[in-house]
């Protein structure tokens, strides 16, 4: 069965735990998981470029409509300006996804003239109080 993008969840709380509070406040959402890619080409492979996959890469990327009651926004922004970690976890709406603590990387408003002012928001994991995690939707996670 198909997920349809407006069933996920976003949810958002103090770093070094897993959020339990959805944010709703939230549009276009965008979850990029990537692997840098390690050249171990030697010529026993005859002549193939051969490739080990390295780290992992997560980033995050979504709109929100700024307002001054939002305190999700709030500590979205306080995140940005302080450069401290968030914690978001990002789930397709039945528990699979990434919980991680987020740095938050970009927070640019776009004021375009026929629609309500948006915040972009662009976040990448972050270690400083805690590892992220792979959720698997049945309660269980992979590192």
């Amino acid at each position: 069965m198909a997920i349809v993008g407006i069933d996920a969840k976003l949810f958002v709380g103090v770093a070094g735990t897993t959020p339990s509070a959805e944010y709703e406040n939230v549009r276009n959402v965008t979850f990029n998981l990537e692997r840098s890619e390690i050249d171990a080409t030697t010529r026993a492979a005859d002549g193939w470029e051969v490739i080990i996959g390295g780290l992992k890469k997560a980033t995050l990327e979504f709109e929100s409509v700024p307002s001054l009651t939002d305190a999700t926004y709030s500590d979205l922004q306080a995140s940005f300006f302080g450069g401290t970690p968030i914690a978001i976890f990002v789930s397709d709406g039945n528990g699979r996804g990434l919980d991680a603590d987020w740095v938050v990387t970009s927070f640019s408003e776009n004021q375009g003239n026929d629609e309500v002012i948006a915040t972009s928001i662009k976040c990448r994991p972050t270690f400083e109080t805690r590892k992220p995690s792979w959720k698997t939707g049945s309660g269980g996670s992979t590192p």
